[in-house]
């Protein structure tokens, strides 16, 4: 079965059986902060991932379908943290604990915009949607951590095989031995 689980982009990676957490490469505080206040510019959705879990303001969790109808993510979304606090808040808040930042827009020419607005931040920016960008550390992205679990295995990344289907697993896809 699976024994391990890659999450938040790579800045996580946890033995299952055990929940042992085996790689950890969390956001800067002061980083995180910089995405949101870039962020708060932009009419988005921005949630934050801290110790495995979603975090979502309570503004969001109001709005969930005028965002995410369609999309799937709802009934995720329901099971999120929701603080009554702002995204800055909740960053500022768990400062140093943030594995990724996640932001939705209404159009990918949004989604592009916010992007350049955050290109002189030291972070690493991928998109599972069209509209969305996710945000990790700078260096964390899910190749990195899929990486980062081969060396605890004592595995070269030859004995590594990856499969995605999105923008966000090109990193893991490149750097796996095999990639699909």
């Amino acid at each position: 079965g699976v024994r391990y689980a890659l999450t938040s982009n790579g800045a996580s990676v946890t033995e299952l059986a055990t929940g042992r957490q085996l790689v950890s490469r969390l956001m800067p505080g002061d980083v995180a902060e910089k995405i949101m206040q870039v962020l708060s510019g932009f009419e988005c959705v921005a949630n934050a991932y801290i110790d495995g879990r979603g975090v979502a303001s309570d503004a969001i969790y109001r709005n969930l379908n005028e965002w995410y109808e369609g999309t799937g993510f709802v009934s995720y979304l329901r099971n999120f943290a929701h603080p009554d606090l702002t995204p800055l808040q909740i960053v500022q808040a768990h400062s140093g604990k943030v594995e990724k930042i996640s932001a939705l827009f209404h159009t990918p020419e949004e989604r592009i915009q916010a992007m350049a607005a955050l290109k002189d931040i030291p972070c690493e920016m991928c998109s599972s949607l069209p509209n969305n960008i996710e945000i990790s550390a700078k260096g964390v992205d899910k190749g990195e951590g899929l990486l980062q679990l081969a060396r605890v295995l004592g595995w070269g990344p030859e004995n590594v095989m990856a499969c995605g289907d999105s923008s966000n697993d090109l990193a893991m896809i490149q750097k796996a031995g095999l990639g699909v």
